[in-house]
Order: structure tokens, then C-alpha cells, then sequence
């Protein structure tokens, strides 16, 4: 029952332009785990995330999603009309989405660049990555604002008690990322310097 409501929380993000909130995953989605008496954890995949998602074809995200979105759908209730429509949102939002995602990479990219730069002064790379993460700000921003206009409108298109079952399937999708999410973003990058480090040029002596 807990993987069935896992699915269905992770196919939610579908919905807004986000991005699945799972940072591990059970190797077998549905049906029990067989294994010894003695076994009290299920069992999960011993490849990383990432990992992963590199072994999957392009096709087999494809279905996976496309899985998800119908459990999703099943799950709220949705007519044929409220799917159809469902899937313009979702196809809209992702096409908004992509530039924004794309954008956010670069920057990111950028800003890891110049905290391996070992020949740029401390004072300088401080600067240069300040400037970098407000831009990051502002694109985060963007990426926030896309995401509840298409909460808004995808909502619209529910019944009450279809948005009941929704808020319920996202407190479930809440609650599984806090409890396996680790933040990645600039501000947890340690880019200090030692102390002795070469960059720190001391200042002349006075004559």
C-alpha cells in the first residue's frame, strides 16, 4: 500500500513541471518482497540513483512515466474529458519548463567552474559566485512561479473530492522527500579555500 501511494505521489510531480521527489526507490514497485523471516527491511536497489537513470533507455522512462501518470489519473478519478485535459497542462508546462531547466543548468555549471578555478583570487571567485547565485535566485523563482500556475490550473479542472484525493497524494509525496531528500544546490558547495592557500597574497611590506 505504501509503494502504490509513493507512485502515485511521485506521478503527481508529473502534473506540475516537477521533478520526482524520490531519492531512492524500492527495486520492485506493487506486490509483496519475498524474503527470509529474518529480514525485517525490504529490499531496495543497490545501484545509486543516479546510476540508474543511466540505465534506463529513453523508451523505458517513457513508459515508466506514462505508468505513473495512468496509476495518477486511476487514483483522482478522472474522466476521459479531465485526462485529456490533464495532459495539455502537463505537455504546456513542461515545454515552459525545459528553458528554465535548461538555464538552471547552466548556471550551475558556471558556478561550479569558478569554485575549481585554483588561479582566480579568493576575493574575486567570492564575487563572481555571489553574482552567479542571485541569477540562480531569480531563475529559481521562475521555475517556483511555473509550477503553481500549473498547480492552479490543473487544479481548476477537479471536483472537490478529487481535490481532496490530490492534496492527500501530495502530503504523502511531501513526507517521503523529507525524509530521503538531501538538498543540492550552490549554497551547501564549500568553495572556501585553506588558509594558506596562494590566492591569498599578502600584502608588501612598507619600505
Amino acid at each position: 500500500m505504501k509503494k502504490q501511494i509513493l507512485t502515485l505521489a511521485l506521478a503527481a510531480t508529473v502534473i506540475t513541471g516537477g521533478i520526482t521527489m524520490a531519492q531512492a526507490a524500492p527495486c520492485k514497485v506493487g506486490g509483496p518482497v519475498k524474503a527470509p523471516v529474518e529480514q525485517k527491511k525490504p529490499e531496495t536497489c543497490s545501484l545509486p540513483r543516479k546510476e540508474m537513470k543511466q540505465n534506463l533507455t529513453p523508451e523505458q522512462r517513457k513508459a515508466m512515466m506514462e505508468k505513473r501518470i495512468e496509476e495518477f489519473n486511476k487514483a483522482l478519478g478522472l474522466s476521459d474529458e479531465q485526462i485529456a485535459k490533464a495532459k495539455e497542462i502537463r505537455t504546456k508546462g513542461h515545454e515552459k519548463m525545459k528553458p528554465l531547466m535548461e538555464k538552471k543548468k547552466v548556471k550551475m555549471d558556471e558556478i561550479r567552474a569558478v569554485m575549481a578555478d585554483d588561479n582566480m583570487l579568493v576575493k574575486v571567485q567570492d564575487k563572481k559566485i555571489e553574482t552567479l547565485r542571485g541569477e540562480l535566485k531569480v531563475i529559481d523563482q521562475d521555475i517556483r512561479q511555473l509550477r503553481r500556475d500549473n498547480e492552479k490550473e490543473f487544479q481548476a479542472i477537479l471536483t472537490d473530492e478529487q481535490k481532496a484525493k490530490y492534496a492527500q497524494i501530495k502530503e504523502d509525496g511531501r513526507k517521503h522527500f523529507r525524509e530521503h531528500h538531501r538538498p543540492q544546490n550552490p549554497e551547501s558547495f564549500g568553495h572556501r579555500p585553506p588558509v594558506k592557500d596562494h590566492r591569498y597574497r599578502p600584502m608588501p611590506e612598507k619600505q
